[in-house]
């Protein structure tokens, strides 16, 4: 009786390319951000950010009816398509602090 080789097959059963991985890599290296589809929630969070006071964490969950562990991480996905998204800790009306986010204009690093 022979053993087989436990060693996992390295080659890849199907095609993982495609155009929009390329699109994003292209994005992050040449500096412009890959936009989302227009009408996807990603596309209303990045319409949000583009506000000049910015938008709260738990109104982008609200909007998008995400949890805000997904929120944190479609913010996370917009930087690595290259938009710069500052964080800033502000004072609400009642003494506690909430956490505002937008876009800024300056370049993806």
């Amino acid at each position: 009786m022979t053993r087989r080789s436990r060693k996992a097959d390295t080659t890849p059963a199907i095609d993982t390319s495609s155009a929009s991985e390329s699109e994003a890599i292209s994005a992050v290296v040449y500096g412009s951000p890959l936009p989302p589809r227009p009408g996807s929630k990603l596309g209303i969070v990045l319409g949000l950010l583009q506000a000049a006071e910015g938008v709260s964490l738990a109104k982008l969950a609200a909007v998008t009816d995400w949890q805000p562990h997904t929120t944190r991480a479609a913010l996370t996905g917009l930087r690595k398509r290259g938009y710069v998204i500052s964080h800033e800790n502000v004072g609400a009306a009642d003494g506690a602090k909430c956490s505002v986010y937008r876009i800024t204009a300056g370049q993806a690093q």
